[in-house]
């Protein structure tokens, strides 16, 4: 995956949490629940933020990309 690629999945799915209605139009999949569903991923679960993982070799702006989804997902839900 290219920088440029993995920078602009970050950035979809950070306006997908920060705005989950504006994350889908009527008769659209929603792909951001407060509900667990069968196939979905959980942000928050059992009071513990999901581990986000980068190579520390990777470009500087992955590394910080990384780092920046994880205290924004700190911030909104008050977990690690």
């Amino acid at each position: 995956m290219t920088k440029k690629r993995f920078l602009g999945l970050l950035s979809a799915a950070l306006g997908l949490v920060l705005f989950p209605r504006a994350g889908h139009a009527l008769g659209q999949v929603q792909y951001v629940d407060s509900a667990p569903r069968s196939g979905s991923f959980a942000l928050v679960e059992n009071h513990r933020a999901a581990p986000i993982a980068v190579d520390a070799g990777d470009w500087p702006g992955v590394v910080r990309a990384a780092h920046d989804l994880q205290a924004d997902v700190a911030r909104i839900t008050g977990r690690w």
